[in-house]
């Protein structure tokens, strides 16, 4: 391999290599901790992350001129083999361990060798652990996909727009060689040991002493997806797993690393759902769900054109869809009576991300919905109902409104009045329960119906503001919410054109009424089972995750939603299928709530501390300054006119006050107000 004087050095390299210098590449400045654990430099926004900078970038060149690292976005056409050197440990059955070195870059020339090639002249970069990455173009027609071979997953295979080589910098030292597409036999053998190890039985390699910052996640990661743990157990097994390890990974990188590849909470698959959840569950934003029906392909285009988040977009085109539902079409009464489709959604994202403009291109999809701002318990009836004097009844004058709050702090300070009654009553309302209040007053008494009316709400949420909303998880608010991110990491740097227009046409049941007038949306047996199994777990105390606890009725309508979406009249197994996908969306926004919540909480907390602990100090110093003040007038009185040895006066000091004894005469000293005679103290 060739390498040139400008672009490397022993040390490492400290510009980006000639090769990359071009437009087709984008970098990201990135930072190495002692540990070894790489991550974006501190304060990279998510649209660098996902767009990156050109190779002549003054941020890029001030990252390597400070000694920093500069990382190129891989991007769907690039695959790299990531070749680490890694130790592993062997019982041999005595009580010395074995030590094993394997070397990913000895099996990638392997590899070539057994495909009958010579080592191709692509480029590549040396590691400092003394591993290598090799970096070739794709090939369109056979795209390699992720994996790891070798008997200690010392090969890795990574492709994709989230994907990061760091490329230049202390330590990494390139070649100078353009990419090459990747030799069809190398590919061929490629995915032939990925598969074959992707089949064989075990984990592939034993507990690591070191080499290698993915070590933790490739063993850790397999646990914990074959024993099916919820995402709080999985979290804290992972936790402790890299605390053991020598060399621990960052913590936040190994967490959001986890939550990317999916490794948290695995969605359970029914009977027969088996096949179809794997494909709408891949890797890179749920693409085979997108691509599911063209309604949904629809929604995505759109929101990827207005540059706004596809799961925004669909939240609020689900729920203005349910708007336009009559109330009277329920879900059937699986456990106790029928459930009403009224739906909660929270658009979450910090200000200036994208949440209104989601919710206006909803409205190009769903026109026409009727929408007020969020009041109180008692004024959310007037929205329906209220009291004719004349005729000396009650009206209801509305069946459908759509609450909302661009800002979840509107909430918290409705919630927060005195005798507040919002959060219980839209509990209710997410229900279809009768809503009312029991005043003395006729003219006050208003109230709706069981299943008289459609109420939903959107709700804007700042992720770190939502504290009080997750708090009030006991009365079971957070879960009646379905959470979408109005983020998008994986926008194209590109914008796309707009798909052609499509308008969601109002949706008519199958008509089948029932006692009360009532019309019930089927369901298919696959629902129905699912249901019942959670029911029966709940019934026997098996279930205990708290904000999972009204999970499987939120699914049964976010497939309701989409069944009615794409004109269905009954809710078949795809809908809860893809209803299932949605769910995930929703646990992995509401992770990152949590997790903001908490770091909130964390640094007020800190804050608090802090001002608690100046204030302290700050009366403290008072005390002790009054204290030395204190001494030096007893020792003036003391002194008179006169003097006396410096003994004598301590000791007529009181004993509480000797502490302060030496500070109270120096001050005298130093203000002139007494002078220091050998062992004798004379009052100025």
């Amino acid at each position: 391999m060739s390498q040139t004087d400008n672009t490397s050095s022993a040390s490492g390299n400290a510009i980006i290599p000639q090769c990359l210098r071009g437009p087709a590449f984008r970098f990201v400045p990135f930072q190495i901790k002692e540990s070894g654990a790489k991550a974006p430099a501190t304060g990279t926004p998510p649209e660098v992350m996902r767009d990156g900078y050109p190779w002549d970038d003054p941020v890029i060149t001030r990252c390597l001129e400070r000694g920093g690292h500069a990382a190129l976005i891989l991007g769907d056409g690039r695959v790299e083999a990531d070749c680490d050197v890694k130790v592993g440990i062997r019982e041999d059955g005595s009580n010395t361990a074995t030590y094993t070195v394997v070397s990913g870059a000895a099996l990638y020339e392997k590899l070539c060798a057994d495909a009958g090639i010579a080592v191709p002249e692509t480029f590549e970069v040396s590691t400092p652990s003394g591993g290598k990455a090799v970096i070739f173009t794709q090939d369109a027609a056979h795209p390699l996909r992720h994996g790891a071979i070798g008997e200690h997953r010392e090969l890795e295979i990574r492709t994709g727009e989230r994907k990061y080589r760091v490329v230049a910098g202390p330590g990494y030292v390139p070649n100078d060689s353009a990419m090459m597409p990747i030799p069809a036999p190398l590919r061929i053998a490629v995915e032939g040991q990925m598969a074959a190890a992707s089949a064989s039985p075990g984990d592939g390699g034993g507990d690591y002493a070191q080499g290698g910052e993915n070590n933790a996640m490739f063993v850790a990661f397999k646990a914990l997806g074959q024993i099916g743990m919820n995402e709080a157990e999985a979290r804290r097994a992972l936790l402790a797993f890299n605390i053991a390890l020598d060399s621990p990974m960052d913590e936040d990188r190994l967490l959001s690393t986890a939550l990317r590849e999916g490794f948290f909470g695995p969605p359970e698959i029914p009977p027969g759902g088996m096949e179809w959840a794997a494909r709408v569950t891949v890797e890179g934003g749920h693409a085979e769900f997108w691509d599911a029906r063209p309604e949904l392909r629809y929604i995505h285009d759109l929101a990827r054109a207005r540059r706004v988040s596809p799961q925004a977009v669909l939240g609020a085109v689900l729920e203005r869809v349910i708007m336009k539902v009559d109330p009277k079409v329920v879900l059937p009464p699986l456990v106790g009576s029928h459930a009403s489709l009224n739906l909660f959604i929270a658009l979450t994202g910090k200000p200036g991300s994208g949440k209104g403009g989601a919710l206006q291109v909803a409205t190009e999809v769903v026109p026409e919905v009727y929408t007020a701002g969020l009041g109180s318990g008692e004024g959310l009836l007037h929205q329906f109902t209220h009291w004719d004097a004349e005729a000396k009844e009650y009206v209801q004058h509305r069946v459908a409104a759509m609450l909302t709050a661009e800002e979840a702090d509107t909430v918290k300070a409705l919630k927060d009045r005195s005798s507040s009654t919002i959060l219980p009553t839209l509990r209710s309302a997410w229900m279809g329960e009768r809503l009312g209040f029991a005043y003395a007053d006729p003219t006050k008494r208003l109230h709706l119906d069981r299943h008289a009316y459609r109420l939903c709400m959107m709700l804007g949420v700042q992720p770190s503001r939502a504290g009080f909303l997750l708090d009030d998880a006991g009365a079971g608010t957070p879960q009646r919410i379905l959470w979408f991110s109005a983020n998008d990491p994986d926008a194209p740097a590109v914008q796309p054109d707009e798909p052609k227009p499509w308008v969601w046409k109002e949706w008519e049941p199958a008509r089948g009424l029932v006692l009360g007038g009532l019309e019930t949306l089927p369901v298919c047996e696959a629902i129905r089972s699912e249901v019942d199994a959670d029911r029966i777990a709940r019934v026997k105390g098996r279930a205990t995750q708290l904000l999972e606890g009204h999970a499987m009725l939120a699914r049964e309508k976010a497939a309701a939603a989409l069944a009615i979406l794409a004109q269905r009249t009954s809710v078949g197994n795809e809908d809860w299928q893809l209803a299932e996908v949605l769910m995930s969306m929703s646990r992995s926004t509401r992770t990152v709530v949590e997790e903001a919540v908490a770091e909130a909480r964390a640094t007020e907390s800190k804050a608090r501390g802090q001002a608690d602990g100046y204030r302290s100090a700050a009366a403290e110093d008072v005390r002790v300054r009054a204290a030395i003040a204190r001494v030096a007038a007893r020792l003036l009185r003391l002194l008179g006119e006169g003097s006396a040895a410096r003994s004598e006066l301590r000791k007529r000091v009181a004993q509480r006050d000797r502490q302060w004894f030496d500070e109270a005469l120096q001050s005298l000293i130093d203000s002139g107000r007494a002078r220091r005679n050998g062992s004798h103290i004379t009052a100025a």
